[in-house]
């Protein structure tokens, strides 16, 4: 019986019951993402470089891995052979009129560090299974309407009057149209969470740092104070409502913004300016932002050494901790794009394929590359197609020249060099072998 007979079987006869209890309180009705996305996107990747920065680099490097489509073969000698042609490798390369291929990876995951969730649209020639166009959806105007046993029946796209749903149910003669990927999330069945999620706090710090530092500049850079009235030489002690509204004025036009630092101001009779004591070195937050910095950028991955953020000694240098960017948030992302993509495209036509990145083809980690060949070239103890397995290679070379170092000399360890004592006692056991 085939992997989807067995797929639908199992989508109508079994059904969880703690996922039925989930949704006992809300069958059929939409659940909604339980924070304001609109307000997390404009706090930290809008307002805040960190987030901004962070985003993009990831975005960026994940869109620059090479993609790759794989077919299952019984071939003697092979499990896979490489696809050049095929619907899904066209649908990627242009997936649909308004996007690349870079941008449509970039846009994934983007969402999935703002919201925690990403979804992709895909759209199929009509009366077939080929994939013709792929579209991005922003994460909070899709709504997820569950069933009762708590899968997603119903995916709605929501803007403004417009309102699309999308049919979830299970079929194994249609790709389903969405694939939607989410974030862990320790309190929501349905939805992710995302890494400026988890430091809008230290987004919210330092956005208002910076707001304080702005608001100080355009008031002259100096501290808050006030103006004592000591009274005039005719004996008033009080102003009137009408001269503190236009000295309020006056230090308004001559003291506040950057253009008015540094010039001085005329008092009038009886007043004296009184500081509130407070030191200017306090206003310094360096450290502070910079502190916040690190922990916004650790929360997505990024070692705070790519972004120029001082104080952060945990790499000895930029490509050791470009390094550990690329194995430990890149090369983990691209797994999930890759095996997203292909469980999802995943059709009876298309049993057997499988979309992979090259990773030899990350300039990042050719360093890595280039000390395993290395290895496996003082490797005495190994055969060359030992070798060629452990580097990723075809035991059997492919038609072809090999190139080695004159100095190198093939040895077989069941080749003995005979006791020429015994045949000629003249011989010269020095002598060399012909």
């Amino acid at each position: 019986m085939s992997f989807w007979r067995n797929l639908g079987r199992a989508f109508n006869a079994k059904a969880s019951a703690a996922a039925r209890a989930i949704v006992a309180y809300n069958v059929g009705q939409p659940v909604w993402t339980p924070r304001d996305y609109a307000r997390i996107a404009e706090q930290s990747f809008m307002r805040n470089a960190i987030v901004f920065a962070c985003v993009r680099k990831k975005a960026e490097a994940l869109s620059s891995i090479p993609i790759e489509l794989y077919q299952r073969t019984r071939r003697a000698g092979a499990n896979e052979s490489e696809l050049v042609e095929h619907p899904i490798l066209t649908a990627l390369a242009a997936p649909n009129p308004l996007m690349s291929y870079e941008e449509l990876v970039a846009s994934w995951s983007s969402y999935l560090d703002l919201a925690g969730n990403s979804y992709l649209e895909a759209l199929t020639r009509l009366g077939t299974l080929d994939v013709i166009e792929l579209y991005s959806h922003r994460p909070d105007r899709m709504t997820i309407t569950p069933d009762a046993q708590g899968w997603p029946r119903t995916y709605t796209y929501k803007n403004g009057g417009f309102e699309r749903p999308f049919d979830m149910t299970p079929d194994p003669q249609k790709i389903r149209p969405i694939w939607h990927a989410r974030e862990f999330h320790p309190l929501n069945d349905w939805y992710g969470m995302g890494a400026a999620e988890a430091a809008l706090a230290s987004i919210d710090i330092a956005n208002s740092q910076k707001a304080y530092s702005k608001a100080l500049l355009d008031n002259s850079a100096r501290p808050s104070g006030a103006f004592v009235f000591e009274g005039d030489k005719e004996g008033g002690s009080v102003l009137s409502q009408p001269q503190r509204d236009e000295l309020r004025k006056e230090i308004e036009e001559r003291m506040t913004g950057v253009e008015n630092i540094g010039r001085p101001l005329i008092l009038g009779g009886g007043l004296k300016w009184q500081s509130m004591g407070i030191n200017l070195k306090d206003l310094e937050f360096n450290d502070a932002s910079a502190a916040e910095a690190r922990t916004i950028a650790l929360a997505f991955g990024v070692p705070p050494l790519l972004l120029g953020i001082p104080g952060d000694n945990t790499f000895a240098n930029y490509e050791e901790a470009n390094r550990a960017f690329w194995r430990e948030t890149i090369l983990p992302r691209a797994r999930r794009w890759t095996g997203g993509l292909t469980a999802w495209l995943a059709t009876p036509r298309n049993e057997g394929l499988r979309l992979a990145y090259d990773e030899d083809a990350i300039p990042a980690l050719s360093k890595e590359r280039r000390d395993l060949f290395e290895m496996l070239e003082n490797a005495t103890f190994l055969t060359a197609e030992e070798k060629r397995e452990a580097a990723g290679f075809e035991a059997e070379p492919k038609v072809g020249t090999l190139f080695v170092p004159a100095n190198m000399v093939p040895i077989d360890a069941a080749i003995v060099a005979p006791d020429m004592s015994e045949t000629d006692p003249n011989a010269d056991a020095s002598a060399p072998l012909n």
